[in-house]
């Protein structure tokens, strides 16, 4: 009994030895109460928490491998690839003008055989030609349209950087010199690229190709369907910004190179404000149509009832000529666009007031004319131009009679306008007046035969007979 109440008492100091080691009253303790076996637990408690914290704290032997050893640098977790977005600028060069580079001045080329948000070069192509590439979307430079960069997924998964749908390229033979452009030109197909997203060729190259649907038409070297714009004048083009982004001109540093079919006295250029050369055709200037997604493609044609693909017959141009007093005289021009005509018409004088503009079957007559084939649009509010189309080929106008007029048709106002005028009692029915007309010459063929004397006159000429409609 006396024993099992002395492992009592000894369990309960243990416990109470535990308390106090919490408290901070371990030697305290131990010398109140002068119990040997409280004295035993405590050294054992004592050694067991220094071999505890001496297999964490061991110093380590002067001469053991890990003595000699450097500390190491704190692992950390490996950081993502740095994402890198191409850049895309402009480089002022010397012969070509304003043209794409990369942020280093690098000179970037198309390929005029892709089709739209494409590539079609790879392999040895790709080792000659590397395309731009990026890892998120490029970044506009200085003189740059953010709104035409793009990228495409080429065969490899890479990103390669599109302008205005055309994929984007370096050329090897150029070296890290900014503004190097040894590939223009290269094979007739690799050229350097304007802001606008178009080709800068070095002599750009106009062809007549056979199109399926519209017949003869113009095209570039790589037969990419040319258009001109009814907005557009003789020598002026009226298509920038936004406009050209849709429409890019063609672009050329020399005269432009006339194909065969083609007409090489009708080819010219014009300077944009931009300072770019375009190429113009019997003095319109030329574009492309950027959603024509391969060569051959006619996509635009009749876009807006404004854009056309060119005919390589070149306009017909004609006198407007004065009729009843009016004043009015002028030019009308009409141009093949494909299976339509585009018609312009031009006076001297601002218009009387609303005219009315028809294509009428016969000839120009002062008070009768044949029926109404066409409208076209009126001289209103002091206009003295006129732009029109018709869905008529200019040959087919050719091969009829028809004559282009313009007249008023309000009496009060005839009676006013042309007080010289003294039949007015054919007026009162609602006959119109004309203004001005001319004749649609037909397609000519003409003979030249010589008229020799007789008689003994002393006359000798040459008659010259022309073929004209019917």
């Amino acid at each position: 009994m006396s024993t099992a109440i002395a492992h009592l008492s000894e369990l309960w100091f243990i416990l109470f030895l535990f308390t106090s080691i919490l408290t901070g009253n371990v030697m305290r303790t131990v010398i109140a109460h002068r119990n040997p076996g409280a004295i035993i637990v405590i050294a054992s408690l004592l050694i067991l928490m220094a071999c505890v914290s001496g297999e964490k704290s061991a110093p380590i032997p002067p001469n053991s491998p890990a003595a000699s050893e450097e500390p190491g640098p704190v692992s950390t977790p490996a950081a993502e690839p740095a994402v890198t977005a191409a850049e895309v600028t402009t480089f002022e060069h010397g012969k070509l003008g304003a043209m794409l580079a990369d942020s280093d001045g690098r000179g970037l080329y198309l390929l005029t055989e892709d089709e739209r948000d494409a590539s079609s070069c790879s392999g040895d192509c790709a080792g000659a030609w590397p395309p731009l590439l990026t890892e998120a979307y490029p970044v506009a430079g200085e003189g740059v349209d953010a709104s035409r960069l793009g990228t495409i997924s080429r065969d490899d998964g890479e990103l390669q950087v599109t302008y205005n749908g055309r994929a984007l390229y370096y050329f090897a033979g150029d070296s890290a010199t900014a503004g190097e452009a040894n590939g223009q030109g290269e094979g007739g197909v690799w050229f350097v690229v304007s802001p606008d997203g178009s080709a800068i060729q070095t002599a750009a190259v106009v062809n007549v190709v056979e199109h399926r649907e519209l017949g003869a038409t113009l095209t570039d070297a790589a037969g990419r369907s040319l258009y001109l714009s009814a907005r557009d004048g003789r020598g002026v083009s009226n298509c920038t910004g936004v406009c050209a982004r849709v429409w890019p001109p063609l672009l050329t540093v020399d005269d432009p190179v006339a194909g065969d079919g083609v007409p090489g006295k009708a080819l010219g250029t014009i300077v944009r404000r931009d300072g770019s050369r375009q190429v113009t055709y019997d003095g319109r200037p030329l574009h492309q149509f950027a959603r024509d997604d391969r060569p051959g493609d006619a996509n635009g044609h009749g876009m807006g009832n404004s854009w056309f693909v060119v005919k390589p017959e070149l306009s017909l141009v004609f006198a407007l000529r004065e009729q009843n007093y009016s004043g009015q005289s002028g030019w009308a021009t009409l141009t093949p666009v494909g299976d339509r005509t585009l018609i312009v018409l031009n006076r001297s004088a601002e218009s009387l007031d609303l005219e009315a503009v028809h294509i009428r079957e016969g000839p120009c007559g002062n008070l009768t004319l044949g029926p109404i084939a066409y409208t076209l649009s009126f001289f209103v509010d002091g206009s003295d131009s006129s732009v029109s189309t018709v869905p008529i080929s200019l040959e087919r106008l050719q091969s009829g009679d028809f004559a282009i007029n313009s007249h008023i048709n309000d009496y009060k106002r005839r009676r006013s306008l042309f007080p010289i005028y003294s039949d007015y009692e054919n007026l009162e029915g609602g006959a119109a007046v004309s203004t001005s007309c001319g004749n649609i010459p037909g397609k000519t063929h003409s003979i030249s035969i010589p008229l020799k004397e007789r008689n003994s006159s002393g006359y000798s000429r040459r008659a010259t007979l022309i073929t004209r409609g019917n």
